[in-house]
């Protein structure tokens, strides 16, 4: 008898560049395409509020933060923060540059 356990795993994906390997198009657009994933085993709501930890304090002292966190947009200091949070969950990190 055969029996298969399945896990979730939550995939978490992002691109950069432009598809057609065309050149940048402004002068914040990659010349490189590129594509990225965040990997999480199973269950994981944990790690998603604490991702939301940085954008609270930021909001708490005034900080506007409009749509999202993006390293190319924040500051060193929120990337720090940023960066300190992912680091301390350990997910799985994939990237492809062609």
């Amino acid at each position: 008898m055969w029996v298969a356990l399945v896990a979730d795993y939550f995939v978490y994906m992002d691109e950069t560049g432009t598809l057609d390997f065309g050149p940048p198009r402004s002068p914040t657009e990659s010349p490189y395409f590129g594509f990225g994933s965040v990997i999480f085993p199973g269950e994981h709501s944990e790690a998603i509020r604490d991702g939301h930890a940085p954008r609270a304090s930021l909001e708490s002292r005034g900080v506007r933060i409009p749509s999202q966190f993006h390293a190319k947009n924040d500051s060193w200091s929120t990337r720090g923060d940023v960066y300190a949070v992912i680091a301390g969950q350990k997910p799985r990190f994939d990237s492809t540059l062609p």
